[in-house]
This record gives C-alpha cells, sequence and structure tokens, in this order.
C-alpha cells in the first residue's frame, strides 16, 4: 500500500523552506560554522569548534510559531518542531483530532536538562526542567498545542529517528491506526550534546564536511527540525490533495556492531535496501538516485559506497547519488527527515543538488558523486 506525502516543513541554520533549502544546497553557503560565546565553554578542548545554530530572525520566528501554538516556556526542541508541524499544516484541510504523531529526536530539550542540573546542584527545583526535558512532556505539548490527538510515539534511534519515524507514520496508516500521520524530526545543538558526540571522535578537526572526498574526516553537526504529514493515497485521492511524493515501502534493521563504528561488510546497509526493494515491488533498476547519509567520516562512506555497489551491480554507475550534510552537517534527528524533504523536492524539480565540499575525488568511492562544478573538472549537477 502506497502513502502520500502531502506536505513538508522544515527549519535548518540557513533555510526556512523547501524552496530556501534547495536554493542554499544548490549554493555555496554553509549553515554551520565556528561556535563562539559563553554557551559553549571550554570548546578548545574539543575535537571540533564548528557547528549550526538557529540564530536571530529564525530563531524568532520558531519562537512565534510555538507561542501561537500555545507553547510559551518550551525548549528549542519545541520551538523548531512548532515552526515545522505548523508549516506543514498550513493549507490542509484534515481531521487533526484522529490523526497520529510520530516525533524522533536524539536529546529531546538538552537545554532544559543543562537547566535541571544547575538547579539541582545548587539545591534549586527542577520539575519544571525535568517535564521539558522528557521526551514524552515534549510529545504531549506538541500534539496538544496542534489538536493531533490520535496515537503518538517518540522515537529515539540515534541518526536513524529521522527516517524512522516516517516508517512508523506509514505502518500506522497501513493497519488502519491512522487515516492520516504528522511525522516531526527534531534536535538542538548545546554544550552539553557536543561533549557526548565529541567522545565519538566523528567530528571533522577542519570544522567541515567533505563527503565523499579524499580529504574527508568527520562530521558536523547542526540543530533544526523536519516535518512530513503522510496520509493515505486513497484518502489523499479521494479529497483531491496535491501529492509531493509517496512511500512506497521500508524496512527497519539494527546489526548491532558497535556504539559508533560500522560493518566494513556493509551487511546491515545492503539488507536495509534489498528488503526495502523487495517489499516495493520494484526492480533495481528503477531507482534512478539516491540522498546517501553521507556523513564524511572515512568509514561511512566507504560502506555506503560498498553497500550500494552490492545492491545495485553495475547499474549504480548510471545512478547519481548526492550528500546534504556537506552544506547542512548533521542534523541528528532531523537529519533523515530534513533529507527527505530534499530528496523529494529535488524529484519533483527534476535536478539533483550538489554535495558542498566534495572536491578531491577519492578512487576507492566509486559513485556517480553529485559535485560541485569547480575549475578544471566539468560536471554537471542537473540531471
Amino acid at each position: 500500500m502506497r502513502t502520500a506525502v502531502v506536505s513538508s516543513g522544515l527549519i535548518t541554520p540557513f533555510a526556512s523552506s523547501r524552496e530556501e533549502l534547495r536554493e542554499k544546497l544548490n549554493g555555496r553557503e554553509l549553515a554551520y560554522k565556528q561556535l563562539s560565546g559563553d554557551d559553549w565553554p571550554g570548546l578548545e578542548r574539543f575535537r571540533s569548534q564548528a557547528g549550526g545554530k538557529i540564530t536571530g530572525d529564525r530563531l524568532e520566528a520558531a519562537r512565534l510559531a510555538a507561542s501561537r501554538a500555545g507553547i510559551e516556556d518550551g525548549g528549542l526542541c519545541d520551538y523548531f518542531a512548532a515552526f515545522a508541524i505548523s508549516r506543514a499544516l498550513e493549507g490542509l484541510d484534515i481531521n487533526l483530532a484522529r490523526a497520529g504523531l510520530v516525533l524522533g529526536t536524539n536529546f529531546g530539550n538538552a537545554g532544559k536538562f543543562l537547566k535541571l542540573a544547575q538547579n539541582a546542584s545548587s539545591g534549586k527545583p527542577f520539575a519544571a526542567e525535568m517535564d521539558g526535558y522528557l521526551f514524552g512532556g515534549m510529545q504531549k505539548r506538541l500534539g496538544d498545542a496542534f489538536g493531533i490527538n490520535g496515537r503518538r510515539e517518540t522515537l529515539s534511534l540515534s541518526c536513524a529517528s529521522g527516517t524512522s519515524l516516517i516508517a512508523l507514520g506509514k505502518r500506522w496508516i497501513d493497519v488502519g491506526d491512522c487515516e492520516t500521520v504528522v511525522c516531526c524530526g527534531v534536535d538542538e545543538l548545546n554544550i552539553y550534546i557536543y561533549s557526548g558526540l565529541n567522545s565519538l571522535r566523528a567530528m571533522s578537526p577542519d570544522d567541515i564536511v567533505r563527503p565523499w572526498d579524499s580529504r574527508r574526516n568527520g562530521t558536523v553537526f547542526s540543530e533544526g527540525a523536519g516535518c512530513v504529514v503522510l496520509i493515505s493515497e486513497e484518502a489523499a485521492n479521494r479529497e483531491h490533495m496535491d501529492i509531493e511524493g509517496r512511500v512506497v515501502s521500508s524496512y527497519q534493521n539494527n546489526d548491532g556492531f558497535h556504539l559508533s563504528a560500522p560493518d566494513t561488510t556493509a551487511s546491515g546497509i545492503t539488507e536495509l535496501m534489498t528488503r526495502t526493494i523487495e517489499l516495493g515491488g520494484i526492480d533495481p533498476q528503477q531507482v534512478d538516485f539516491i540522498n546517501t547519509h553521507g556523513t564524511a567520516t572515512p568509514y561511512n562512506d566507504k560502506i555506503e559506497t560498498l553497500a550500494i555497489r552490492k545492491v545495485f551491480g553495475s547499474h549504480a554507475d548510471a545512478m547519481p547519488v548526492t550528500a546534504n550534510k556537506g552544506a547542512m552537517g548533521h542534523l541528528m534527528g532531523a537529519a533523515g527527515i530534513v533529507e527527505t524533504i530534499s530528496a523529494l523536492h529535488s524529484m519533483n524539480a527534476g535536478s539533483i543538488p550538489p554535495t558542498a565540499n566534495s572536491e578531491q575525488p577519492d578512487e576507492e568511492l566509486t559513485l556517480d558523486i553529485c559535485a560541485p562544478i569547480i575549475p578544471g573538472r566539468r560536471k554537471s549537477v542537473s540531471r
């Protein structure tokens, strides 16, 4: 059964709409930069000092969206998610009282946890901060604020959170639990989160993300949110809704290999793609394009290449791939869903954005990377 994507919304450090995101991905602007200020004590001791923060007018717009929904004293994740959800719901005539809500996040309102820790150490009450931090509290605030009163759930599955929530939303529709599901992935970035990520040693010491580049040495993290509204294709057609895309099939697994290091045989990723294609009843030759995870760590890009080669064989030579993290940074719990929105918009626009900072090809990574056009190399990113 196919599930339709009928709308979407997003907020990142450098874009607040699909159109703006596409413009930024096609340009040379990066969503992340050097971090500084009182909120980042001891940053010089970390492997990286860069990150993508939502600031200025964009942050105020997120706060306003939350306030209009009735969320006055939330955390940053509340604000970002409220903005993305409100944008996704604009102009839709759906019964939210029976709609489902799936949230995906790695860390939730971790700023509230910092406040909680500070209050606890000084003997001050911290009940409000605890409620603000707990994932269930965020889910309830957002669900109540928008009147999404059907089934609700929160997923925290590391970097897979943003795509897994789409899979769960589709499953609810397939089994008849909901006709409509609002799916939102969100995360914020602060010193508490940053210190934990630093311990994984996956961040770039050069403060730049270079997917599929021979100089790649890690990723850079950013904050933001993305939201898509799913509805059964039958209902979308019945209500004459515009359809942005369709979720044909999904599959999930966990190879349980290591906390942060991937399995170098690519067995888990290979099974994931193979089963998704089988469940969708499609031929691998029908896959035209892959929006990759592309974290720019030495292992990830190599193993993704291996998996794509195993699944698609010689067809991989004619199938372009791209990685949005070169420009956006890694949005953690929001990465998968914002990159899904980017992929949908790419397909509808008929062209694929380049992989930012991929300028020196790695001879071991034999895929058709949509690299930016640079002097001395002829390569088109419009397919």
